[in-house]
């Protein structure tokens, strides 16, 4: 009765492995063709200008909002870049 318990186990567990190993290797196609054509790279390129842009956006809005930049301490010691 164990022995049939742990055989059947054994049998999902080998159908979850080939089911898994099927997902991967779709995945791995999908992985492999993401720049296939001249429509995926241009849009992968928009993805990455969006969250650049994001990015930028972001430091420049810290760089606002830091109020101690203009310190008198923070002035007085700044020293031009030449």
């Amino acid at each position: 009765m164990r022995l049939n318990k742990y055989y059947n186990e054994i049998i999902n567990l080998k159908d979850l492995y080939i089911k898994k190993c099927e997902e991967n290797e779709n995945l791995v196609k999908q992985w492999n063709s993401r720049y296939s054509d001249q429509h995926k790279c241009i849009q992968a390129a928009i993805d990455i200008a969006l969250i650049e842009r994001e990015s930028l956006y972001k430091n420049i809005e810290t760089l606002i909002k830091d109020q101690d930049r203009f310190s008198l301490e923070n002035l007085l010691n700044y020293t031009p870049h030449i």
